[in-house]
């Protein structure tokens, strides 16, 4: 029962994760911008996060920690962040969900790359898999190299640097408290960014309506995730989060009437399945490491 109940709220976060990415065009439709929804965005969830750290005691990071946590929240979370949702301001929605999920073979090559980390069979399978399901995604004989698929990609390879560098620091701190601390700093950088550039207000209501929906959605996904990561691990949790994009796939078409490709879909299922099989093949590494 444990095991089906912490599914279940990782498939809800992962709902909730989806859907953020299709309320955002509504933001933008409504006049908003990129800046504006994510500086309200992280700012609200971040109090809220800290409000609920502060009511359950859970201590907060210091020293070096908090430091590093706080540099990868208002600089390079900022950056990817902005690169995804700004993609969604120029390109259809549910191939923006698809190609982030690159980042799981991004992270596989940044170890082997930056850590020598060996690359089993199973993981060079997987990553052949994603690089053949970008090319299916992207259909470089047409428009597949707009400016916001170059940016949805660069939302992936900075989302998979962000993993590296963050798990990192995570290890030495408890993951919500890590997780409140990178979205408060997340949306004060957001703030000086607003501060400059301006803040542009959605002009109809509609837009408010899809802004308060993306920062409930984002104390959703954050909640429902940790909740279900406790009683599934890790792994489990990595595989369900697949369901992620399927969910903005869907939810594009119903409410924002987008259509994808066949070719399209079929290489976003193959960057899915790699995505699985990476995750399989970590675990099983870490089994036999475990044993020796």
């Amino acid at each position: 029962m444990q095991k089906f109940q912490g599914a279940l709220l990782v498939i809800i976060s992962s709902i909730a994760f989806g859907t953020m990415a299709v309320l955002a065009p509504l933001a933008y439709k409504a006049g908003a911008t990129p800046i504006t929804l994510l500086f309200l965005r992280f700012l609200i969830a971040g109090v809220i996060m800290v409000g609920w750290m502060l009511v359950r005691r859970i201590p907060f990071p210091h020293g070096k920690t908090l430091l590093g946590l706080i540099a990868i929240g208002g600089v390079w979370y900022v950056a990817q962040t902005l690169a995804y949702f700004t993609a969604l301001s120029m390109t259809a929605a549910g191939l923006v969900g698809l190609l982030l999920y690159l980042y799981p073979a991004i992270v596989a090559l940044i170890g082997a790359i930056a850590f020598r980390e060996r690359l089993s069979k199973a993981k060079l399978g997987a990553l052949g898999l994603a690089l053949l399901g970008t090319a299916f995604t992207l259909k470089p004989d047409g428009d597949g190299f707009s400016l916001g698929i170059v940016l949805a990609l660069t939302a992936a390879f900075l989302y998979a640097g962000y993993i590296v560098v963050g798990g990192k620091l995570m290890e030495k701190v408890d993951i919500r408290s890590a997780t409140a601390v990178i979205m408060l700093s997340t949306g004060v950088s957001f703030g000086g960014i607003v501060a400059i550039r301006g803040f542009q207000a959605p002009n109809e209501i509609s837009g408010w309506v899809a802004i308060a929906a993306t920062v409930i959605c984002s104390i959703i996904a954050l909640g429902t995730f940790f909740a279900g990561l406790e009683k599934v691990g890790s792994t489990n949790a990595a595989i369900l989060s697949t369901t992620e994009p399927f969910v903005t796939v869907g939810l594009a078409a119903w409410w924002l009437g987008e259509r994808l490709e066949f070719s399209q879909l079929l290489g976003g299922i193959l960057i899915l399945f790699a995505v699985i099989f990476l995750t399989r093949a970590g675990l099983e590494e870490n089994q036999k490491l475990a044993e020796n």
